[in-house]
């Protein structure tokens, strides 16, 4: 096993033709090429008994598929933002245009700026009454120092 870099569970489920339980065709094809190799039997031969035998179409594997096909199970930043936009019933097409407005750009600057200069590091962020709340675990605490404002 060592010497054709096969794990050993593997040769056992080639020598008892238990092809089901190793994968798609495609790697096993691989393993029976390697195999065969190492066992100086013609891999040719053994690949089209295996083809003969197992009549599953064969699969090519996903680091072989295009990117365009990749694509479709791989989640960006930019996915995850039109998904959320979507769900608001937001336009994505007017939110990357604001995203892009140079005052709006001023603004978020100015703001960051703002929350480094107070030390805001988690989210989310309020100041009440000069007084800092962060988190989820803390939001109720921001709600009572609200209403004991509004309620004096």
């Amino acid at each position: 096993a060592r010497e054709i870099r096969i794990e050993p569970s593997i040769i056992k489920k080639i020598e008892k033709n238990d092809f089901e339980s190793i994968g798609a065709p495609v790697f096993i094809k691989g393993y029976l090429r390697q195999y065969a190799s190492f066992i100086e039997m013609d891999a040719d031969e053994v690949l089209e008994r295996y083809n003969q035998l197992n009549y599953k179409e064969d699969t090519s594997p996903i680091v072989n598929n295009s990117v365009r096909q990749l694509s479709k199970f791989i989640v960006t930043p930019k996915i995850i933002i039109f998904s959320i936009l979507k769900k608001c019933k937001i336009n994505k097409d007017s939110f990357q245009k604001k995203v892009k407005n140079e005052k709006i750009k001023s603004k978020l600057k100015t703001l960051t700026k703002e929350a480094y200069e107070r030390d805001i590091f988690g989210a989310p962020t309020f100041f009440i009454n000069n007084k800092i709340f962060w988190g989820q675990d803390r939001l109720d605490y921001a709600i009572d120092e609200y209403e004991r404002t509004i309620y004096k």
